[in-house]
């Protein structure tokens, strides 16, 4: 890379510096995108090279400048500031994370992004608005909570984040666990919705098959918005959008992928057990991991994240959400540039802004765990530890419901060790305390 300051190159800078200067020239910068962003996000995104954001930035520049200099020299300016952009940001590789703020400047810097002044913030002492999280359609949906003021148990939305084409695994989950919902709904849970979320499809025939199994189970929710991979942020945006219109007063919202099989009788012992005043302002899960991958699915290139590591996550598949917590989070969302990581993005830069505190389960319980490596399911004092197991097949799935559904229902024991060379059962009533750091 060519040095901008002439020969001599220039001396490592200090990161604040580095920021500082990326701060001053944010309104001029020009940077290609490396990651491919699809959608709704590449709509969002300028088209740096195209004639109409030289326009804007003449337009900016004659609005806050009573003399603006010639399109000549604007446009130059624009090409020695992309110079002087790549020629920093190797000095940020590396480094520490230095919080959401700092991500903030140098995302809308390095992807151009304006504030969206004809969009109302959800909380404007977030800062201005990048992304505009309030105008989802739901072309398909489900009706709005019931507004429950005096329910004697907690309060919970279920949400299924599935792909359109996912019919096998959305009628898995509807015979499997969600039957575990259904028996546990208002005996010791009062189950405010169920839902899956979908995003929009161009092939034809999926859809009119997405409106059928909707008409059928009246349990899809589709967002207006392309649903690929890389824009699962996107995704998740629009599910807490249709909630801060629609369910703004549950407990907790379960958020879940469909490869994920829930065990509903520790979903209803958190739900009951949890301190909710307490933890109002957190979100809980497992750890996610928290150094960035330069190679293979979840890479993600130095340009795009430049420091060593990640604020602290939850993994993605399985997070339990306060419903206090979602207009925080949607408003964190509007003033935060997307990354295409959604659980990096909401569960741990998001939540920074909103002041909202990630919670990992720690102890002999824990919200979720895999079944990748394993060839057999738990035994019944196994699977009372968890709350969710990430699967790979349908075999393992089903293999999970079965011996969850032979324990709660007293066909198979949890024994452990007691006293003395003797054995002691657990009750599959007893509670399981969920503990959080």
């Amino acid at each position: 890379m060519s040095n901008p300051f002439g020969k001599k190159r220039m001396p490592l800078l200090a990161s604040s510096l580095v920021y500082t200067c990326l701060i001053l020239n944010i309104g001029m910068f020009t940077y290609n995108v490396i990651y491919p962003l699809d959608g709704y996000l590449q709509d969002r995104q300028i088209a740096m090279s195209s004639s109409s954001f030289q326009q804007r930035i003449r337009d900016v520049f004659m609005a806050e400048n009573e003399e603006p200099s010639e399109t000549q020299t604007l446009d130059q300016s624009v090409a020695m500031n992309r110079d002087l952009f790549n020629y920093m940001v190797p000095n940020l590789f590396n480094t520490s994370y230095p919080g959401v703020e700092i991500y903030t400047q140098f995302a809308v810097a390095r992807l151009g992004l304006p504030p969206l002044k004809h969009v109302e913030p959800l909380k404007p002492e977030y800062g201005p608005v990048i992304n505009d999280v309030t105008s989802f359609n739901y072309p398909i949906s489900i009706a709005p909570c019931q507004n429950v003021t005096n329910a004697v148990n907690r309060t919970v939305f279920v949400a299924v984040i599935s792909a359109p084409d996912n019919f096998e695994q959305r009628n898995l989950i509807r015979e499997t666990w969600r039957t575990h919902l259904m028996e546990e709904n208002k005996k010791y849970v009062f189950l405010q919705g169920f839902a899956f979320f979908l995003g929009r499809t161009e092939n034809t025939v999926t859809q009119s098959k997405i409106e059928e199994e909707s008409k059928f189970h009246k349990d899809i929710i589709q967002i207006e918005m392309t649903d690929t991979y890389n824009n699962l942020s996107v995704k998740s945006a629009g599910l807490f959008n249709w909630l801060h219109r629609n369910c703004a007063k549950m407990d907790f919202v379960l958020k879940v992928d469909d490869d994920v099989y829930v065990n509903v009788r520790n979903l209803v012992f958190f739900a009951q057990l949890t301190p909710y005043d307490h933890y109002s302002k957190s979100i809980f899960g497992s750890p996610g991991f928290f150094s960035p991958n330069r190679v293979g699915k979840w890479r993600i290139s130095y340009q795009e994240w430049p420091w060593n590591q990640y604020p602290p996550y939850i993994m993605g598949p399985a997070v339990l959400i306060p419903g206090s917590t979602i207009m925080p989070l949607l408003a964190a969302i509007q003033t935060t540039p997307i990354l295409p990581f959604e659980d990096v993005y909401y569960t741990g830069i998001c939540t920074e802004k909103a002041g909202i505190k990630p919670r990992f389960s720690i102890g002999h319980a824990a919200v979720l765990t895999t079944l990748w490596k394993l060839h057999e399911v738990p035994d019944p004092c196994g699977l009372r530890k968890l709350l969710s197991w990430m699967t790979l097949t349908s075999r393992q799935m089903k293999n999970l419901h079965v011996v969850t559904d032979r324990y709660y229902h007293g066909e198979t024991k949890c024994i452990v060790p007691g006293v003395n060379g003797t054995e002691k059962i657990i009750s599959h009533n007893q509670p399981v305390h969920f503990y959080f750091i």
